[in-house]
């Protein structure tokens, strides 16, 4: 009877990874190209205050940042974005040691830079960020965490952001996001 039991917790051990969401404790997928994962949110700015460029298109978003800017964003919280370090909600991601994003240009060779940011990171750019430049078909790029020094793992509040930084107009589009 106890070596039954035993092999029933075996059993239910190995199909957990399986049957939580199709997570596995290597992987953490945050936007899987139709949700955003519960428990996470999306802002969106400009220099001069433009919130309208973000569009969800029921298997990718679309950032389509409008021309006239000197700089706009994007982001991706754990919790709503918040103003105010101390209201930001954090999680630890130092269990993973890379950022994978899924994304294409509309026209190929449009560049954005990718930063995250712990709870306490100021919001005046100077976040460690790295500079990717797209072509027009979807691709995986892939970012180690250890490389954005700025960030504590430890506490993210902005898990991936997209930065733009020219007044010149683009358009990308992301599918799929995910921590290794």
């Amino acid at each position: 009877m106890k070596r039954s039991g035993s092999l029933f917790i075996l059993a239910l051990f190995l199909v957990m990874p399986a049957v939580s969401f199709g997570q596995s404790p290597r992987e953490y997928v945050i936007y899987d190209g139709r949700d955003l994962r519960q428990g996470y949110g999306m802002g969106v700015n400009s220099s001069r205050g433009v919130h309208n460029w973000l569009k969800d298109r029921g298997n990718e978003f679309v950032m389509a940042y409008p021309r006239g800017q000197t700089w706009g964003a994007v982001l991706v919280t754990v919790g709503q974005p918040r103003p105010s370090p101390g209201e930001r909600q954090s999680k630890n991601f130092s269990n993973f040691d890379t950022l994978v994003i899924s994304m294409r240009g509309a026209r190929g060779g449009e560049r954005v830079d990718i930063g995250i940011k712990d709870r306490t990171d100021p919001d005046d750019g100077s976040e460690t960020k790295k500079t990717v430049t797209l072509t027009r078909e979807y691709s995986p790029y892939r970012f180690t965490l250890r490389d954005f020094v700025t960030a504590d793992l430890q506490k993210l509040h902005v898990i991936t952001e997209f930065v733009f930084r020219r007044n010149s107009a683009c358009k990308i589009y992301v599918n799929f996001i995910k921590f290794e």
